[in-house]
């Protein structure tokens, strides 16, 4: 079973790429490349808003076909705290069906993007990126040695 990442910038207007010609296509994309993974499929996802959100999404909707899992990295305990309602309400649905919570640590600080970062590079075989990601990112995943996929 492969063990991957998906790995994108924090999108706070997701909701306007929603039900949208590129949202959709982006979808699908990812839901292809997921099938891919024949042998089985360990999939890590923060849960941030955006493209992080819309990966773990596909794994809930392919957990009927394919055998898929999904694991939801917490960076902190009040993550969601301050996402719009229905946002909240989704990020909190997916953690209801994810196989695995992880959280990392109770509150917010300095390094706790740092922090999630190499839990999730460490924690897998392979990396999907989606978007421009800031230097650290970059650097933590080029660091890792591992295969990255770019959406």
């Amino acid at each position: 079973m492969k063990k991957i990442a998906v790995i994108a910038p924090v999108d706070p207007e997701f909701k306007t790429f929603e039900n949208t010609c590129e949202g959709d296509a982006l979808f699908e994309k990812i839901k292809d490349l997921l099938k891919g993974y024949s042998e089985g499929l360990w999939l890590l996802s923060s849960l941030s808003l955006g493209v992080e959100t819309l990966a773990a999404t596909a794994v809930l909707r392919l957990k009927e076909e394919y055998p898929v899992f999904l694991e939801c990295v917490i960076p902190f305990e009040e993550q969601a705290k301050d996402f719009p309602e229905a946002d909240r309400d989704r990020y909190f649905y997916i953690l209801e069906k994810c196989d695995k919570e992880t959280l990392l640590q109770t509150r917010y600080s300095s390094d706790t993007e740092e922090k999630r970062l190499r839990y999730m590079t460490e924690a897998v075989d392979e990396i999907i990126t989606y978007g421009e990601l800031p230097l650290k990112a970059r650097t933590i995943i080029t660091e890792s040695g591992k295969k990255i996929i770019k959406l």
